[in-house]
């Protein structure tokens, strides 16, 4: 089978190389994917830096992990991210805010300069404060999300905002562009029954600020309760997006349901995640999963390792097996 992508991989680059066009396009790595070839390695980490946050939301499941609230010692972190060599990227993501985190801006730059690539997610309230914005701004993150949700401030539900953090949004991307830095800024809304109407008005706002994408996250009725839509209003929503055709680049489930994307996710009956990403928490337990399991922990950095974790037999069991574990997932398809 390898040998068979090799020659795709091979072929695929000839073709390219006479009409001119960027070898991204066909890349041994998504073949790997379809076929579910694990790598030697995650593509991603998520590494739960902290899991304190300022909001309560009703559909956030940080109520049910029931671990203590704390930040991730920073001493703990570099060893972390020492350990993850041969890693593309490290998402500074867990359940908390993340710019509660005392020392984001090391914690970014010192990724940074171990040569990944770094993500992080945030519900914007302490972008208003000049010292955490000018720490973002010149922390050398590469991409950032936004939780929000709509822009006249919710119903408490869920991501909240107000005109403050849509204002501190706007100007970091005039900041971004005036310093001439190369981060993307993207709107990562959650949709629901509260928001569904509010869902293109906030489009037209990222598209109207300037903003780089919004990328629609399916709410996990797993572990959030009854507040999603059913699949039929769900894909209505997504279909009345598109025919929108707005400037801004919008992605959703919906698009796996289509293309590249369904044959991908084997027409929606396995899941890339536990082929691509780990979560890391903060007493080093390597998770297969950030959606759903941060309590299941199959290894550890500081004893097993990234490699020996992601190779043993309970991550293989939940490959093997995923389709029944995560029978409900979202990343599988809507469900009412």
């Amino acid at each position: 089978m390898l040998v068979l992508l090799e020659h795709i991989q091979e072929w695929g680059d000839k073709i390219l190389d006479r009409f001119g066009l960027n070898k991204e396009y066909i890349n041994l790595d998504i073949f790997k994917k379809i076929v579910y070839i694990v790598p030697d390695l995650p593509r991603q980490a998520t590494v739960e830096i902290t899991n304190i946050c300022n909001l309560n939301c009703k559909m956030c499941p940080r109520h049910i992990f029931k671990r203590p609230e704390r930040h991730m010692e920073f001493d703990v972190y570099k060893k972390i991210i020492d350990r993850l060599e041969g890693i593309e990227e490290i998402a500074l993501i867990g359940y908390g805010e993340t710019m509660l985190y005392p020392k984001l801006k090391e914690a970014i730059k010192y990724a940074r300069g171990k040569g990944f690539r770094v993500t992080t997610v945030s519900n914007g309230y302490f972008l208003t404060k000049k010292k955490i914005f000018d720490n973002v701004l010149f922390s050398g993150i590469n991409l950032i999300r936004f939780s929000i949700d709509c822009v006249d401030g919710g119903e408490g539900f869920g991501h909240k905002s107000n005109e403050d953090v849509l204002h501190a949004i706007e100007k970091l991307r005039v900041a971004r562009d005036r310093e001439g830095l190369n981060f993307s800024i993207i709107i990562n809304p959650v949709v629901a029954k509260w928001n569904y109407e509010k869902i293109i008005p906030l489009i037209r706002w990222a598209e109207r600020a300037g903003l780089d994408q919004v990328d629609l996250a399916h709410f996990n009725q797993i572990v959030g309760g009854k507040g999603g839509l059913s699949p039929d209003a769900e894909i209505k929503l997504y279909k009345k997006i598109k025919e929108s055709n707005f400037k801004i680049k919008v992605t959703s489930l919906y698009d796996r349901y289509f293309g590249f994307r369904k044959i991908g996710f084997r027409f929606m009956t396995k899941c890339p995640m536990s082929y691509d990403v780990v979560y890391i928490r903060q007493d080093g337990g390597i998770s297969p999963c950030n959606c759903a399991f941060p309590n299941v922990v199959y290894g550890n950095i500081f004893d097993e390792g990234i490699k020996n974790t992601w190779d043993n037999q309970k991550f293989k069991n939940f490959r093997k097996h995923q389709q029944k574990i995560c029978r409900k997932c979202t990343l599988f398809k809507l469900y009412d």
